[in-house]
Order: structure tokens, then sequence, then C-alpha cells
């Protein structure tokens, strides 16, 4: 939580011996007047938002949409979701979506259309936002102009911003994506302020910063997901925790007070982000100068359905996500009901919904900066001088799978590997599910002898460089012994897949570390047995992955003393669009970054000495698009190459909205079929990094 703000904050109690959390259940004793409750979104939360008003606008008096767009706009289709919706809104047609409107009112599945007619609209919508386009709202605004008297509907549309929501004090450069500061934008523009002035009128402006004076808690939203009986029983989307902001003057029925709900983005939710949105987008700061109670459920990210944590506005946790009986609408609607226990005249519950089968998206960041080239390496003209017989490769999770495919793929070059939560090679087999269920979660389904065969057989055809290669290799195979993601039966059904290609007595493994996903580091990151997305899975461990491996790989190698204040080193950027391949099936997406990162020691500088060359690839969510330099600066490698004579090659991959929320290397296929083999465009990639760094090429 940021000094700016005097918050009280309710903290969790833990039930150590269940190994559950419990938390304050959310108050039925507040005055709340029920013709004052708003709702507002950013994105997925503005396209949830609009949902949330259309079908329930006997209650909402309001709405305000940041780069969110019309109802039901996506139809229950992902992929129009992430196209029409987001990418290309030329291809929405609101007349269509005014005759589900009128479908679901008539059916009773959503309020009578006429509640909408006096309420008050604001939208938003940043001039340079790549995400979610500015055509998109303003089809919101030919939707709710069709409803809503239009002297209602105010529009922002003039700001020079990129996707995310609009502060005044905090948050990233405003014409920019700023993933790191969660998608919150400075742009000297109070958003919050705007879209619940616009709403209820005549409100106090916050001058920043700004101290406030309420309680935000934590409530538990479990009793509110009700999502028996559909596809995803188990999954409602939302996380087990919500937040609530009351500020001192609404404390415990002291006054009448007005509500709002606040629905964050895709990877906002604190599961994320932290407390960052909840507290940082200029809401509570409103809220405390105008008794305003703040609601701000919170989603919850689901790795096949849901990786970003948005509120349902597609249909991955049931057909009818946009009504009143969608689950998350249901249970938000229930909140708000327990909310307004003691101000009489509540609501019945809605009925729970069926589901639909899962589907995933995203709002991706992208980044681009002038680099430098890779260095060369030309007799004559040599900066760097490397041994071919010590290239090396590692990598975590997706990274550890695209260390094993370029392996094995390059086993004339590669002498070693080293694979953390990763398993073995062509485990995918080109399916996204089967990447997702037996190559993580189900590893009993993984056939190794057909995994063997195959590689074999793409050996046979020279789609990879011959087994025999493999021998004489290294091999470090690492799994955290309590790793719910990629389960250790994955990293030990690669250990019985390189049984059969490598010596045996060269194969190295390590099962017993209590560690969660993550890569092991001596003293940086997060709690060792606990997943650490806010630390981007680098995991504190008193445990040197990075030296394990390159000591197994290459033997004898000094260990570094932690903590380590300098490094002999320099650490640059260079551009990888030089390497990059036309065709394969996303021709336009090759699936990796314009920028990659070089570690080169001291000692390697101007050709002094020939040194080793290891490559490493980093895990999804671990790019420097999403984690800035957190894996190339502080996983453990830099220290042992610095000392040992290594130069350290870091290729970055990329995100995409469809075939690559996450930025993962490629390790199911969607780049192209060939994704595992010489012909892959990620591995002609790469490898052709490592030809100019060998040969200057």
């Amino acid at each position: 939580m940021h000094l700016v703000h005097c918050i009280n904050v309710i903290v969790l109690s833990f039930a150590l011996a269940s190994g559950q959390f419990t938390t304050d259940e959310l108050p039925s004793n507040l005055l709340i007047d029920k013709s004052s409750v708003s709702v507002s979104g950013l994105s997925a939360g503005g396209f949830m938002a609009v949902q949330m008003h259309v079908a329930f606008s006997d209650l909402f008096i309001g709405a305000g949409v940041f780069a969110g767009g019309p109802y039901w706009c996506a139809k229950g289709q992902l992929f129009t979701a992430t196209g029409a919706c987001m990418a290309s809104p030329n291809q929405i047609n609101v007349n269509t979506l005014f005759q589900q409107t009128e479908s679901a009112a008539s059916s009773g599945k959503i309020d009578p259309l006429e509640n909408l007619q006096n309420d008050r609209v604001y939208l938003f919508s940043g001039k340079s936002d790549t995400t979610v386009k500015p055509g998109v709202m303003t089809a919101a605004e030919d939707y709710y102009s069709k409803y809503v008297n239009a002297n209602n509907i105010k529009t922002e549309f003039s700001t020079n911003a990129e996707h995310g929501f609009p502060t005044v004090y905090y948050g990233g450069t405003c014409s920019r994506q700023n993933p790191q500061q969660h998608y919150i934008n400075k742009c000297d523009f109070d958003g919050a302020y705007e879209a619940l002035n616009h709403i209820h009128g005549n409100l106090q402006k916050p001058s920043y910063p700004a101290n406030t004076e309420g309680t935000l808690m934590k409530f538990d939203q479990k009793e509110f997901s009700d999502s028996s009986g559909g596809f995803l029983s188990s999954y409602s989307g939302l996380e087990d925790v919500g937040y609530l902001y009351v500020p001192k003057s609404c404390k415990d029925g002291n006054k009448v007070c007005k509500l709002h709900l606040s629905l964050h983005g895709c990877k906002q939710s604190a599961e994320v982000a932290n407390e960052d949105y909840v507290t940082q987008t200029g809401y509570i700061e409103v809220a405390d100068l105008n008794d305003f109670i703040i609601l701000s459920p919170q989603a919850k990210s689901d790795m096949v359905s849901n990786p970003n944590g948005c509120f349902d506005w597609w249909g991955y946790a049931g057909a009818d996500y946009a009504y009143q009986s969608g689950i998350q609408m249901a249970a938000i609607k229930s909140m708000i009901d327990k909310l307004m226990t003691n101000s009489g005249g509540n609501v019945p519950p809605p009925s729970t919904s069926t589901a639909v089968p899962p589907t995933s998206a995203v709002i991706s960041p992208t980044t681009s900066d002038t680099t430098t080239d890779l260095p060369p390496t030309v007799p004559g003209d040599s900066i760097l001088r490397i041994d071919p017989n010590s290239i090396s490769v590692s990598g975590l999770s997706a990274g550890g799978y695209m260390a094993v495919q370029m392996h094995v793929a390059h086993s004339e070059v590669f002498m070693g590997v080293g694979v953390l939560a990763g398993g073995p090679y062509m485990c995918a087999g080109n399916n996204l599910f089967t990447a997702t269920g037996a190559c993580m979660e189900y590893p009993n389904q993984i056939d190794v002898a057909d995994l063997q065969q195959m590689t074999r057989d793409r050996a046979y055809a020279e789609s990879i460089d011959a087994v025999e290669n493999m021998q004489n290799d290294r091999v470090f195979l690492y799994s955290g012994d309590v790793d719910t993601v990629v389960r250790q039966g994955v990293v030990q059904a690669a250990e019985d897949y390189y049984k059969e290609f490598v010596n045996e007595e060269n194969i190295k493994t390590e099962y017993s570390i209590q560690a969660q996903n993550g890569f092991p580091t001596m003293d940086y990151g997060g709690e060792c047995d606990r997943l650490n997305t806010l630390q981007h899975k680098i995991l504190k461990c008193n445990y040197d992955g990075a030296y394990q491996v390159l000591s197994h790989i290459y033997g004898d190698l000094q260990q570094a003393s932690y903590p380590v204040n300098s490094i002999d080193g320099t650490l640059t950027t260079f551009d990888q669009t030089e390497f990059f391949a036309s065709g394969g099936i996303f021709s336009s997406y090759n699936g990796l970054d314009d920028e990659g990162y070089l570690f080169v020691p001291n000692s390697c500088k101007n050709g002094n000495k020939a040194c080793r060359l290891h490559v490493v690839f980093h895990g999804c969510q671990q790019s420097a698009q999403v984690a800035d330099e957190d894996f190339v600066t502080h996983a453990g490698y830099n220290e042992v190459a610095a000392l040992n004579d290594v130069i350290v090659l870091y290729p970055q991959a990329k995100l995409d909205f469809v075939s690559n929320p996450n930025g993962c290397f490629d390790w199911w296929g969607y780049t192209d079929t060939n994704y595992a083999t010489n012909q892959g465009i990620q591995v002609v990639a790469v490898m052709s990094m490592v030809e100019k760094l060998v040969n200057g090429a």
C-alpha cells in the first residue's frame, strides 16, 4: 500500500491448522441510499459494468465505462471479444445488440429497458488506446443513445492516453502501456472523479496528494459465489476475497451513504496487482469527500478459461454471463443486497446459471524501443569469442519446454540443458489442451515411449539433429516439491525421456526443494513454497538454481557469495527483429519481442578470451514486457556468468491477445506446427542469434 494513503486496513486472519484463511463478512449494518447506487469499470471491468447496469437497471442509476464496449458485444464468443470488441470495432453491428438486449428484457432475463432512460452514463476512451480501440467506445455510445437520454451521456475521447485507468497522480506515462503499474496511467486526469461526478453530480473534487480516513477491508466473496451445476462448477471466476472501502462518515450506519461498484480490468485483481487498483485509481479519495462506499469485487485467474483474471464478458463462466442469472452477475448483486440489508427493500437474489466450455482472453501490452544490434564477431572485427563446444541452454516452465526443444532439435550445437519445471520433448503435441492438461496438471497421461519414438522419427526425417548427439550431453532437471502449476511428475517424465538418449550418469535431478512454481534463487523473490506472481515467479529458496544448472553442465564452477554487491559485466538489449522469419500460421506474429538481452562478463569483452555461451528462456509472464528486467537480472545467471566466463543470451517472448496471452515461448504450436523442429519460427530465430554470436553471420 502506498504511503499517500492513510487507510486503516483490516487484515486477514489465517487459520493455520486447516490451511485456509478467513476474512470478515461483508457488513450489513451500513445505511445506503438505494437511489444512489452506481457502477464503473475498466476494460473487461468496463464491459462488466455495462452488463451490470443493463441487467439491473432497476438498481443502478448510472455507469462509468472506461475502455469497455456495448452490452453483449462478445456474443458469448472469445474471438468476437478479442476481435470486433477490442481490435476491429468496424465489425460491431449495434443493431444486433439492440435485438439481443430487447429479447433479453422481454423474456425477463434483464430489467425493463425503460429504467435506463434517465440514467447517467460516462464513457472514456484514450485516443491512443491500442488494446480496446476508441471505435469500440463509440459503439458503446451508439448503443446507450438508443435507451438513455442523449443529454445524460458524457464522453471523453480526447485524452492522449493508452489503455489503462487515468489518474491525476499515480501510474505510468499516460500515452504508453504500463503493465508494471498494472495499467494505471498518470494522465493529470481524475477518471474516478469525472465518472462519479457525472453520475451523481455536484461532488467535491480531491486535491492530490490526498489523505483518506476511511477503512479498507477485505471480505469473504465465497458466500456469494454459487457455481454449482455448470460445466465449470468449481470455477466461478471470482477470487475468495473482495474489498470494501467505507469512509469514516459512513461507518456503523452513521449516515445514509451512496454505493459505487468498481470493477477492475484484466491483470488488475489483487491476485496480480496487490491493492493497486483498489487504492490508486482515485475512487477512495472521491469516496472520502462525498460519502461513497466503494465495493470492489475481485476476479480470479484460471490457466485455461481466464488466464488474466478478467471479469466474464465473453462467457467463460456460463452462457448467461450477461444476464441476471449469470454466475458473476448474481454473485455481485448478492453482495450489494447484503450491504443494503439495513436499508430496506432488498430484491431477492437471482438464480444461478449453467455454463459453457472454457476459453481464454487477455488485454495485453506492447512495447517497442530502438536497440543495438547483437555484437558482431566476424574475424578481423571481433568483439566476442565463443567456444563452440561450450554452448548450453536452460529455461523455466514454458522456457523449460523451449530449452528441451532447442536441445533436442539442435543437439549438434548444445552440449547440455537445464530444465526447471518443464517436461519432455513434444509433450503438448501441437495441442493447447494437452499442454495445460497432461503436460502440466496430469503427468500420468504422458506417454513417454510415444514421445521417444516421435523424436526418432523426426531425427530420421532430419527435422531435428541426430539423437546420437545427445549421448554424452549433460542434463539438469529441477522440480519444486510443492509445485502445483507444473506437477513434479511432468519433470520426472522428462527424466524418463532423456534416459533413452543420454547416459544416465550425466543426468542430475533435484526434486527435494520445498518450492512452488518459479525460479529458485539464493536471496531474491517471494517465499519459496508459495506462488509469487508479484515477484514474477522468482522464489527466494536459499538455493542457487542458476549455479546448479551451469555447474552440472560445465563442471567445477566458482559459486557466487550472496549478497552480491556488484557484477563484473554488462547487460545490454539488442534488436531481435533482424532474426525474425516470415511465414507460418501466424505469419505476422512470431511470438518474439522486438528486443532481447545479452550479458557479457568483463573477462569476455573485446574478444579477450574464448568464453562459454548459455541461452536462457524465461517462463510465462516473465518477459521484460511484463516483468521488466526482473528475470534477466535476478535469476542468478549473471552472478555465475561473471565469475566463470559465461556469456548469457536472454531471448524475449511477446504477448498476443489470442494465441499467447501470457507471453510464453512456443511449446504447444501457437506459431506453426513445426514449432519444436529445426524449422520452427522461434527455434530458427534463436539459433540465428547463437550463430551470429559464434560466427558473426
